[in-house]
């Protein structure tokens, strides 16, 4: 393995010796890797609500008793050579460990890569000139794993796109720049996921890639290509019967459990397979597109969403049975057996299901989800986080409703978490509709606990140490619920926040 790039060692040394690996995997996997769903409201015949934030709230006790939440990093903060002018995106693990892309003053739009612990202390691993093959200007989506090994992303789009890979101190480039796969194999990135023990598993476009032009929307299609890395030692995952000549770089996905066995899925012809497991260099077959499923039939297109441990698979897909246009199905799946969770369509009193977006999947088997329950077709009907599985089912809060555990209307759910134990963490806009405008009067972070409590550490209405914060984001959320926040604090400064289980 070519060694490049060596900065950072003794962090990164102390990161290893703390670390402690965790079981399988919220959101694509160990890791928390997959995309966050939060769909756009669509357009109504109705006119659109405006939305007015309350003037700034004095301070209250917490909801939730002493609430510890620090501020770890901030704009203005001076690491190394590096001074913060803005936090891009963060990533936390079970082990304190903390990664920040953060952009530096002075470097024309450079960013650098800091790595410290969840209460600061942070080092550079990367600078603004100190990326190897790529442009520090779009660096992005940092993500640990439980060993202490980071991924990053660097470029933005066809042929500048690099995934790079990050351990005892050593940056490489796992894609787009050697010593990983480069052009022709690969050209854009795709769905990328790091597992617990560090196994990283991604999806590239290349060869000859064009723009299919024949829809009203057009999209990039190429010959897509399967890759998993194990310490920085890239391996292309192929198997007989694989449909990836002319695909967009979106549509197979990837998931990783923390076991070190990565899951693909892809498009296949006759009875190639639908969905791959990958396992130390073997790889077999899951589930081949012509297979028949007891109680549902065949399923197409099924997209592998999240896997745990036990390699439960949480998929999105459609039913052969089903008439043209099919629905969207939401379900596990668990050897030959699919268990539905929701499906688009079904009735909900005199309302029905318009929409299902996977989140993760907890070690327990329950699925995080987003579903839209309003009159048919309706786009922009209120949201439900969702937490299921073949047994119960719990709606852990829904929009346009009154929030568990306060007298608050939930005018929004926002970056929603869901870690291995089955907590799950969001972002609660709170305040009042008043005909057609909406009153924003408090944010806060919820955290809905496995055992049913809800909790808060972090609110716009309580300020403490704080001060006033705004525009939350989960930047991460681990096994012990703690949160990793990326905010605005006012007038204008962005802040990384850690925001440990309040313990009271």
């Amino acid at each position: 393995m070519s060694r490049a790039h060596a900065v950072g060692w003794s962090l990164l040394a102390t990161l290893l010796l703390a670390a402690a690996c965790g079981g399988g995997g919220g959101g694509g996997g160990g890791g928390g890797t997959s995309p966050t769903p939060t769909p756009a409201p669509g357009s109504t015949a109705t006119p659109r609500p405006t939305t007015t934030a309350a003037p700034t709230p004095s301070p209250s006790p917490s909801p939730d008793g002493n609430a510890r939440a620090r501020i770890i990093l901030a704009e203005n903060d001076t690491i190394g050579d590096v001074e913060v002018v803005d936090v891009e995106d963060a990533s936390l693990n079970d082990a304190g460990a903390v990664a920040a892309i953060v952009t530096a003053r002075g470097a024309s739009g450079g960013r650098a890569l800091l790595l410290g612990g969840n209460d600061g202390g942070f080092s550079a691993l990367v600078t603004p000139d100190g990326l190897p093959g790529g442009d520090t200007k779009t660096l992005s989506r940092v993500r640990l794993a439980e060993t202490g090994a980071a991924i990053f992303e660097a470029g933005d789009g066809l042929d500048s796109d690099r995934l790079y890979f990050a351990s005892d101190g050593v940056v490489q480039a796992l894609a787009g720049a050697a010593p990983g796969v480069t052009s022709p194999t690969f050209r854009i990135l795709g769905d990328v996921v790091i597992g617990g023990n560090g196994l990283v598993g991604f999806v590239g476009g290349g060869d000859e890639c064009k723009t299919d032009t024949t829809d009203e929307n057009p999209r990039l299609e190429c010959a897509g290509h399967l890759f998993v890395a194990q310490d920085g030692s890239v391996s292309e995952v192929e198997a007989e019967g694989l449909e990836l000549a002319k695909i967009s770089p979106t549509r197979p996905q990837v998931a990783v459990a923390d076991t070190g066995v990565a899951f693909f899925s892809a498009p296949a012809s006759g009875e190639g397979p639908v969905i791959l497991r990958w396992d130390d260099g073997k790889v077999s077959t899951v589930l081949a597109r012509n297979a028949e499923l007891e109680g549902v039939g065949r399923l197409v297109s099924p997209q592998v969403a999240a896997a745990n441990a036990d390699e439960q698979l949480l998929l999105t897909t459609t039913f052969a049975k089903d008439a043209t246009p099919r629905p969207t199905v939401l379900g596990i799946l668990e050897g030959k057996t699919f268990t539905t969770l929701d499906t688009e369509g079904t009735a909900v009193g005199d309302q029905v299901i318009t929409d299902l977006r996977a989140v993760g999947l907890d070690e327990q088997g329950r699925a995080l989800y987003i579903v839209r329950i309003g009159a048919e077709g309706a786009t922009d009907a209120p949201r439900t986080l969702r937490l299921k599985d073949a047994h119960t089912s719990v709606d852990v809060a829904t929009e346009k409703s009154t929030l568990p555990g306060s007298d608050k209307t939930l005018l929004s759910i926002q970056s929603q978490r869901l870690n291995r134990r089955g907590d799950v963490a969001f972002i609660a806009e709170l305040g009042r509709i008043d005909g057609l405008t909406t009153i924003i009067e408090e944010v806060r972070l919820v955290v809905r606990l496995a055992d049913g409590r809800y909790v808060t550490s972090v609110s716009s209405a309580n300020p403490q140490d704080l001060g006033t914060l705004s525009d939350f984001e989960i930047a991460g959320f681990d096994d012990n619920a703690n949160a990793l926040l990326i905010a605005t604090r006012n007038p204008n400064q962005t802040v990384l926040v850690f925001a440990p289980l309040p313990t009271s």
